[in-house]
């Protein structure tokens, strides 16, 4: 389908969400954002355009405690300032830190140092007390069931949900002590059970196209735990919680903060779908690697900052003339959720220049 200037006629404005500044343009695209983002993973149909996170709506609603606790309420019922943070799914208090936009456990606040201790400590939700089909009768056709995907966010995922219970020293070392293995092991498996009954109630409710999970790895000078460590307690489970969101057709998308070459292997053996890491990444060469096997997240140059609207326009095209050849051997999506507007118009063009032909 051949690129055609009326395409970028404004139809409209996507509403704005956390961390976005402004309201999203809406351009008079051949097909939805939606279908075009599917597009990644559906090898048998091309992508009309380079996707780009702001072609997906985060949705976080309140009545999950862990969203107000990380202070990422994302819905129609907005938190007010100051009502972020609190406790999460699991009754530990979590304090949001608005200077820096995130928020980490009540300092000394923990339910357990030895995973031995877990069942007597841990109690899991009753997902049904939690009011799904009101949020969903306010969010519908705004948040959810509408032309962009739907990611659903889950902050803490399996090596940050041990931390959050024990601290991260005790935490690093349950998971090689081999008089606690047994124990993290059989915790992990209780959780896998709680997020698939999770996944599932998202799926009902809100038929989400994407569930992120975070589970950061690394540090900012390589891998916070040995790979062999990772495919004995860690992978197994993550490929359940992936394999959770395949049988209900949702696509599995990894957070994974700090510098994790090492580590894109288990991701792809856990039958991830995409990753958008952070800029310590050497991208190019993971790119290259494993661009055939995992969707990565690239974010373009200098898209952030870059305020000169006719340098805007010359770092967008060089971004299409350096990744958008390979594109449909190796897909991938632009990390575009903070871009100034005249970016990601031109990144929109030039893009459907190249693989709309």
């Amino acid at each position: 389908m051949r690129f055609s200037e009326d395409e970028m006629r404004v139809t409209g404005e996507w509403s704005p969400e956390l961390m976005v500044a402004k309201a999203i343009p809406k351009y008079n695209t051949p097909i939805t954002a939606k279908e075009n983002y599917y597009r990644l993973f559906r090898r048998d149909e091309k992508c009309e355009w380079i996707p780009a996170h702001c072609d997906c709506i985060n949705f976080n609603p309140v009545i999950i405690p862990d969203c107000k606790a990380r202070g990422m309420v994302n819905e129609v019922q907005m938190l007010e300032k100051g009502q972020e943070g609190g406790r999460d799914m699991f009754g530990l208090e979590w304090i949001y830190e608005e200077n820096v936009g995130g928020s980490m456990v009540k300092s000394g606040v923990y339910l357990f140092d030895d995973a031995n201790d877990w069942k007597d400590k841990v109690v899991f939700p009753n997902l049904d007390e939690w009011d799904w089909q009101g949020c969903a009768d306010r969010n519908r056709g705004i948040y959810f069931d509408t032309d962009r995907m739907t990611e659903y966010v889950q902050f803490t995922g399996m090596f940050e949900r041990l931390i959050s219970f024990m601290t991260m020293q005790n935490a690093l070392i349950a998971l090689m002590d081999e008089d606690q293995q047994d124990a993290v092991k059989e915790l992990f498996d209780r959780l896998c059970d709680f997020y698939d009954d999770l996944i599932d109630h998202l799926h009902r409710y809100f038929h989400i196209d994407m569930f992120q999970f975070h589970d950061d790895w690394g540090s900012q000078r390589g891998p916070l735990i040995n790979p062999d460590t990772i495919r004995e307690m860690i992978a197994p489970y993550m490929k359940r919680v992936v394999d959770s969101c395949h049988k209900r057709g949702i696509i599995f998308d990894f957070h994974c903060c700090g510098k994790n070459e090492a580590l894109v292997p288990i991701m792809i053996e856990c039958g991830m779908d995409q990753w958008g890491g952070q800029a310590v990444n050497d991208f190019d060469y993971i790119y290259e690697k494993y661009g055939d096997k995992l969707v990565i997240g690239i974010t373009p140059y200098d898209c952030r900052t870059e305020r000169d609207v006719k340098k805007a326009d010359e770092l967008a095209k060089k971004f299409v003339d350096d990744y958008g050849p390979g594109f449909h051997q190796k897909p991938f999506f632009a990390v575009l959720r903070r871009a100034i507007p005249e970016y990601r118009e031109s990144l929109y063009r030039y893009g459907r220049m190249a693989l709309g032909e």
